[in-house]
């Protein structure tokens, strides 16, 4: 990917986004909305605030922070808040896909447990992200829409 590309890239995900998440083997979804802003050169950092519903129908206030760093035509994506703040989540290197869609995949361990992700950029109107979960503590799919806002 061309230094064009990435700074495309980095303008296309900027901005706020409506969230909806579905956790397939869990039962439960998540509303809610997230925002890219620049902070510093070639880095976006990734604020998310959701209303989670559980499989029991109790409802959860959820939040996640990242960092989408630009680096040797790449995005990094690093851990923002809790334990793991700075530790890399995925590496991502965009192609084009099938269709007009730019796809990227890595897998993240967590312990023995595996995250597969697959982010599919529809920019600027919207982009999607798939994980897929499974280890000996976790088994779920969860498919997350953006939608500019």
């Amino acid at each position: 990917m061309s230094e064009r590309s990435l700074e495309t890239l980095l303008e296309g995900l900027a901005g706020r986004w409506a969230i909806t998440r579905a956790f397939e083997g869990e039962g439960a979804l998540a509303v809610g909305v997230a925002s890219l802003r620049p902070d510093g050169a070639e880095t976006l950092a990734y604020r998310e605030t959701s209303q989670l519903t559980l499989s029991d129908g109790r409802v959860l206030q959820a939040y996640r922070n990242y960092r989408y760093r630009f680096v040797d035509e790449r995005i990094e994506i690093h851990f923002d808040d809790g334990p793991d703040k700075g530790r890399l989540f995925v590496r991502l290197a965009f192609a084009q896909g099938r269709s007009k869609q730019a796809e990227a995949f890595d897998i993240h361990h967590c312990g023995d447990d595996a995250y597969r992700v697959l982010f599919r950029l529809n920019l600027p109107s919207s982009f999607e992200t798939e994980i897929v979960v499974s280890g000996p503590r976790k088994n779920y799919r969860a498919l997350s829409r953006y939608s500019r806002m």
